[in-house]
């Protein structure tokens, strides 16, 4: 794979001993946005975030972000087809 090296500029009161921690969190909170905004899949952002896909969905549910996009008029459409509506 790939990768982009970005450099962030960070207030000096940031204990250089916690970069490598940060760049890990960074990189773990740029792939849940990935995945909350659909544009990459669970599966895709289990990758990146080098975890297995059950770690990674409970992951996304501490953080409040669905697995799956499922609007609930879809939802209210297909209980009506099912009802015979």
């Amino acid at each position: 794979m790939t990768t982009v090296h970005l450099t962030i500029d960070l207030p000096t009161d940031v204990d250089p001993a916690g970069t490598d921690a940060l760049q890990v969190e960074l990189r773990l909170l740029w792939v849940l946005n990935q995945v909350r905004r659909g544009r990459i899949s669970v599966g895709k952002g289990a990758e990146l975030a080098s975890m297995d896909r059950w770690s990674f969905i409970a992951l996304l549910g501490e953080h409040g972000i669905p697995v799956m996009a499922y609007p609930s008029s879809d939802l209210e459409r297909e209980l009506g087809a099912l009802e015979g509506r």
